[in-house]
């Protein structure tokens, strides 16, 4: 059985092969293509392999695990992976060695690989999310060319735009022709947009699991399939609250040496857009429109202990108690249920209430956890 490290690189990435002692048997670069990594492994076909989680980690893996190796994808951000490196010296070689060394001693972290389904999933929602930024981009550029010249774009539903646009713009036919390319590649991407939103529709209600997701108020189409394709498998998680610090929506986090604890901002160390649709999920929740309910109730009540300024403070501790409710809803595949989300204010300020997950309790929650 050879113990292989392997440092992944865009173009070439370096390899460490050692044997079952730790001895190193050879050390070189290879390129980092398909065809290079099935001929150069085929000699390796009894062997380990750990790399570190990357963009090309995946497909690594993949052709790889097509010739018959034992692949682990390992959390980069795991510290003892690199107990034997000097930070001081990093290079491609030191580093292969650390993750044969990992390997051979057991000292890594494996991530969770998505399913093939979930990658596809999330690989239309970031598309979807890169057209709409895309798009946002383009609106603000020719809104300030018009205010520039004097000229104001009347506001309207970000698809309806282009359209607008080009109605305000008909007594100033000079800007319209300045601005008319971009205002056309704002109507294809509006186009575009609305097909992946219908199409992210028929999905969400088609699936079972994001269906269910969607009783609890704020929740549409992309939050319950994005928060679906990044837990992937809900039986990974033990808790809630695993959940919530997965999406990096627990606060860090510093009281070594028995100091004082001081709460700072979120991890954010999860999924952005899953982060981004909760968060945005948990105003729309707790919104002045929205009916009453018992996050809104809570939410109100930090809001009076630490002021107006805290509204996005208060939104983010609505976001992660929302995470771990969706959580208890997949895994039990139960409905939403307001009568048993009633989290207690805690005693002290609004920061730690906001901050500090372990206060606040309510029956949900405690399935949840």
């Amino acid at each position: 059985m050879f113990i292989v490290g392997l440092d992944l690189g865009k173009r070439k990435s370096q390899m460490c092969v050692t044997d079952a002692a730790g001895k190193i048997l050879e050390e070189r670069k290879i390129e980092t293509t398909r065809e290079a990594l099935e001929e150069e492994f085929a000699k390796y076909k009894r062997s380990r392999v750990l790399i570190e989680a990357s963009t090309s980690s995946e497909w690594v893996a993949r052709a790889l695990e097509k010739i018959g190796l034992e692949v682990i994808v390992a959390n980069p951000r795991f510290d003892l992976m690199y107990a034997q490196r000097d930070k001081k010296v990093k290079n491609d070689r030191r580093d292969a060695r650390a993750l044969a060394q990992a390997l051979r001693l057991g000292a890594y972290q494996a991530i969770h690989r998505r399913s093939d389904a979930a990658r596809k999933l999330m690989t239309q929602l970031m598309l979807r999310n890169a057209l709409v930024s895309s798009r946002t981009k383009l609106i603000n550029l020719v809104r300030s060319i018009a205010e520039a010249q004097g000229v104001t774009i009347g506001s309207s539903a970000t698809g309806y735009f282009a359209a607008n646009a080009c109605e305000d713009l008909e007594n100033h036919p000079e800007l319209l022709a300045e601005v008319s390319p971009a205002i056309a590649q704002i109507g294809m991407l509006s186009e575009t947009i609305k097909l992946m939103d219908d199409e992210f529709e028929e999905q969400s209600q088609a699936n079972a699991v994001t269906r269910n997701l969607r009783t609890m108020r704020g929740i549409g189409p992309l939050a319950s399939l994005t928060f679906y394709a990044v837990i992937d498998d809900v039986k990974r998680f033990d808790s809630g609250r695993q959940v919530s610090a997965y999406l990096g929506l627990v606060p860090s986090e510093n009281n070594t040496g028995g100091s004082k604890r001081r709460p700072g901002a979120i991890t954010k160390s999860g999924n952005s857009l899953a982060r981004k649709y909760l968060v945005e999920a948990a105003f729309s929740h707790t919104s002045e429109r929205a009916p009453k309910s018992n996050l809104k109730g809570w939410r109100d009540g930090l809001l009076k202990r630490d002021g107006r300024k805290s509204k996005m403070k208060a939104g983010i501790a609505v976001a992660r108690r929302m995470a771990r409710i969706l959580f208890a809803m997949w895994r039990d595949m139960k409905s939403f249920d307001d009568t048993r989300t009633a989290p207690v204010v805690p005693a002290e300020t609004a920061t730690n209430a906001t901050t500090d997950e372990s206060q606040g309790s309510t029956s949900e929650v405690a399935s949840a956890a």
